[in-house]
């Protein structure tokens, strides 16, 4: 078998400054970031994190029902008024 090292380790852990690599991918994505195999890109930590029906509040990390918005002094997610 004939096996192509170099260019592995070439790419292995050479990321941009500020980037990472998902050593599971190969893959380098931004910090806050993560890789999304299905979408074949790095994409924002929270997405999809979130149970289905829900989306996620990018400010304050946090899942909320879509229809309602996360309040951030009682810290809970309430109804869209």
């Amino acid at each position: 078998m004939f096996m192509q090292t170099s260019n592995v380790e070439g790419f292995y852990g050479s990321c941009p400054q500020s980037q990472y690599l998902n050593q599971q991918f190969n893959k380098c994505c931004a910090m806050e970031k993560w890789y999304s195999p299905t979408k074949n890109t790095c994409v924002a930590q929270q997405q999809g994190s979130c149970p289905k029906g829900q989306y996620t509040n990018d400010k304050y990390k946090v899942c909320c029902d879509k229809d309602k918005y996360y309040h951030s002094v009682s810290k809970k997610c309430v109804n869209m008024k």
